[in-house]
């Protein structure tokens, strides 16, 4: 059910079990729980209270001292101390994770405009309620910070919630610099680099312009191009819908491709799919023959040779003819190295 829900049941048991005016059976605290359920479309069962009451008991939760009182054949739950409630104890060795690790979570968004509190409620809450040394971190998400770039989102992220047409001077790798007013629209995160998606009314088509190619950024006074694209998908059909990663190449279409993947990473495929849906054509025992329709580009290909031999294009034929004679120009690299070392 949730460790949200789970919290709400704590705190109404919390409500009946100090409350001295009233006495509070199973069957009582399962009525009570469920009329604030009932604004979530839920409910429980007994069952659920009364591991809810051990839980609270036990010290993992809130160490609370309950009296059991037995009147005819039901059983009347309350707190020792009518003044104890957990509202008033600290933090368990649970919440204090949950806490560390929602700050840990919300900290990837440092430097976004509607996110600058973070930084100054991680620490409040470290120093209120000791979330420091005792607890550390179980989860890490991937992240750069020396990432060039990133001390534009704060900037671009303005621009789009705004509207904005913003001047961005831009050099490509080994090129001369270029100038884009571009209309903003979407900034997408892939492996560990950050993109800008926006239209430049020079161009007909979507820019898609890494962050850490961005020289400058100023603000214009230009009139903001509406987006002719769905990023989202939130009405019918996403832009990222047919590819792998973030580029679609000029020209590009969605094309059938088959590969025939390895039974030993299968699995981690099938975990971790291509954003097509797989449709398995064959399936021998020893390899998956598997069908996607996405637009071919670098990252699908750089996707396929991860899996180095586990992995063959058996169409379409262009694709298949550059693999090929990029799988021809790493063993060539290979092959001149030994020489170079003989």
């Amino acid at each position: 059910m949730g460790q949200k829900f789970a919290t709400s049941r704590y705190h109404v048991l919390d409500q009946c079990f100090s409350n001295t005016g009233k006495k509070y059976s199973i069957s009582d605290l399962v009525e009570m729980i469920n009329n604030k359920l009932s604004e979530e479309d839920l409910s429980i069962q007994k069952r659920q209270v009364y591991d809810d009451i051990k839980y609270m008991e036990s010290d993992a939760g809130y160490g609370v001292e309950l009296v059991k009182e037995k009147i005819g054949r039901k059983v009347y739950y309350r707190y020792k101390d009518p003044s104890f409630s957990i509202k008033n104890q600290p933090l368990n060795e649970s919440e204090k994770l949950q806490f560390k690790e929602a700050i840990n979570s919300l900290q990837r968004f440092k430097g976004l405009p509607q996110f600058e509190w973070v930084e100054d409620m991680a620490q409040r809450l470290e120093s209120t309620i000791d979330l420091g040394n005792n607890i550390n971190s179980i989860i890490e998400y991937e992240d750069n910070p020396f990432l060039k770039g990133k001390k534009f989102l704060k900037n671009i992220y303005n621009a789009i919630n705004n509207k904005v047409v913003i001047k961005i001077i831009y050099k490509p790798f080994e090129k001369k610099e270029q100038e884009f007013n571009l209309s903003p629209y979407y900034l997408k995160q892939y492996n560990n680099r950050w993109f800008l998606f926006g239209k430049d009314s020079k161009f007909s088509s979507i820019s898609n312009l890494p962050l850490d190619r961005i020289q400058s950024i100023d603000q214009t006074n230009a009139k903001f191009e509406k987006s002719p694209v769905d990023f989202e998908g939130k009405f019918e059909y996403g832009y990222f819908d047919d590819i792998v990663g973030v580029t679609i190449p000029k020209d590009s279409k969605i094309e059938e491709i088959v590969l025939r993947i390895n039974k030993t990473i299968w699995p981690y495929i099938e975990s971790k799919p291509f954003p097509s849906q797989m449709n398995i054509v064959e399936n021998d025992g020893d390899y998956f023959l598997v069908k996607l329709k996405l637009i071919p580009n670098n990252e699908l290909e750089s996707k396929i040779l991860e899996w180095g031999e586990h992995i063959e294009i058996i169409k379409p034929d262009f694709l298949r003819d550059k693999l090929r004679e990029r799988a021809k120009k790493l063993l060539d690299n290979y092959n001149s190295a030994d020489t170079m070392h003989t």
